[in-house]
Formats: structure tokens, C-alpha cells, sequence
């Protein structure tokens, strides 16, 4: 029996690095900087100006984090209401722009 993977969902034929390094980022609660906030979603999304997108109740304590509500109205002016079709934007993110993404996103949550 394959063994698939807790975080991404993939089998063992997949390089896990990234899911292991998201999830010590996690656990060691390893804050992002906002310059690679900037980074992670130009590289990841085409976002030029992804200051949009930060939640700024979390900005006042230092510690960088994703407005999913603004980020979900974005997802949803790019492809629609995915929703109607029983994906999730955890789903949305990863079939549309791939694991990296989806895994950047969840570190931010």
C-alpha cells in the first residue's frame, strides 16, 4: 500500500523537502519577513503589489500574515466562484498555480 504524504497529499514518488520545511517553519513558529512576503507572491502568483494583501491586525505585532478574505476576492475575479464546482482555494491555489504556492499560502495562515 502507498504511503501519501500528511501535509500535500502526494505519494512518495514526490520530494517532500518543501512540505518538511513548511511544517518546521510552523513549529518553530519562524517568522516571514515582508520582503519575502513580496517575493513569495510575485514568484508564486504574479502579484506586483502584494502589500495589498497583508493583514494589517497582524502587521502591529511583527509578524507577517495573508488576508484571506482579500486574497480569496482576488482568486475568485481571476477563475470565479470555484466554489460552485467543490473546490476549496487550498484546492483552487494548488491546481492552478501548483504545490510551492499552495504550501507559501498555508505559511501564511
Amino acid at each position: 500500500m502507498d504511503k501519501f504524504c500528511g501535509y500535500c497529499g502526494q505519494g512518495a514518488t514526490v520530494d517532500h523537502n518543501k512540505c518538511l520545511q513548511i511544517l518546521s517553519t510552523r513549529r518553530h513558529k519562524k517568522v516571514m519577513t515582508i520582503q519575502q512576503f513580496h517575493k513569495g507572491m510575485k514568484e508564486n502568483f504574479g502579484i506586483n503589489n502584494p502589500q495589498n494583501y497583508l493583514d494589517e491586525l497582524y502587521l502591529r505585532s511583527k509578524t507577517v500574515k495573508i488576508d484571506l478574505l482579500l486574497f480569496d476576492d482576488w482568486l475568485h475575479a481571476k477563475f470565479g466562484e470555484y466554489e460552485t464546482d467543490g473546490m476549496n482555494m487550498a484546492d483552487m491555489v494548488h491546481q492552478k498555480f501548483g504545490l510551492d504556492a499552495k504550501m507559501f499560502i498555508e505559511s501564511l495562515i
